[in-house]
């Protein structure tokens, strides 16, 4: 990967998907590292397995461009996963005061939980020798019948570009931090945030769901579970083998 000199915004009124149209413009050979696609309104955003990700013109939705230097594999590029995830807690957490004394959690691979509510999600895709970054953060409240929803404005007053200034900073810091120091210096800072390790969780996978207890983030990047081998959740001791995830089997290639 290379570093950031600066940002390249590219603004929008109105577009299906920011990622959608980062697509457009690295077919199009109009792309150009840093660039930053930032939309008012998003109108068919999407996430991981093309879920429908729900926005409104409150919302930040954003597609950062960054080019891939030769000799990153998927498991390498996955790592950005994380470093992602990292910059959006800082931005929302007591570094910048915006969400002070929230409980702000990160959950494999690419969710932040502000006090059991999601905030914001994060979708990776490699295209050609591109790697885009979608990250949706939610301003507005938001009532939906199959997830918990966080929003920025039920704690705070701050306007989302106010907020795009804060987050595109801590995301130059973190990812320049992987750059330098590497992932393990990630994993500490993803740790430190980490969602209920020890608990039992249920992880749908592109290989198949499966449940078992949640053990951390391995120096690859790998979630770690304990699973039973009948594949059913267990309170204590039925947990006979350690299965190890890579985070780049949920990473989308275009």
């Amino acid at each position: 990967m290379y570093y950031i000199d600066n940002w390249l915004p590219l603004y929008y009124c109105e577009l299906d998907s920011t990622q959608s149209e980062a697509l457009r413009l690295i077919s199009s050979r109009r792309a150009i590292h840093g660039n930053v696609v930032i939309s008012d309104l998003q109108t068919s955003g999407y996430g991981k397995y093309n879920r429908l990700w729900v926005s409104d013109q409150q919302d930040l939705t954003v597609t950062l461009i960054l080019q891939i230097a030769k000799g990153y594999n998927l498991a390498q590029l996955s790592y950005l996963s994380y470093v992602t995830a990292v910059a959006v807690a800082n931005s929302v957490g007591n570094n910048h005061n915006l969400l002070p004394n929230q409980d702000i959690k990160l959950k494999w691979v690419n969710d932040v939980i502000v006090n059991g509510g999601k905030i914001s999600g994060i979708l990776l895709k490699r295209a050609e020798h591109f790697l885009i970054i979608g990250i949706g953060v939610n301003f507005s409240k938001k009532n939906l019948t199959d997830i918990t929803i966080s929003s920025i404005n039920s704690y705070s007053n701050m306007f989302k570009q106010q907020y795009l200034e804060i987050l595109l900073k801590e995301f130059k810091i973190i990812y320049h931090h992987f750059l330098d120091y590497g992932f393990e210096f990630i994993r500490n800072m993803w740790l430190k945030y980490s969602y209920e390790i020890g608990s039992n969780i249920y992880l749908k996978n592109l290989q198949g769901d499966i449940y078992g207890k949640y053990l951390g983030i391995s120096n690859q990047g790998e979630v770690i579970i304990a699973r039973a081998s009948d594949n059913k959740i267990y309170q204590n001791d039925e947990y006979n083998r350690i299965e190890k995830i890579s985070a780049a089997s949920e990473f989308e290639l275009l």
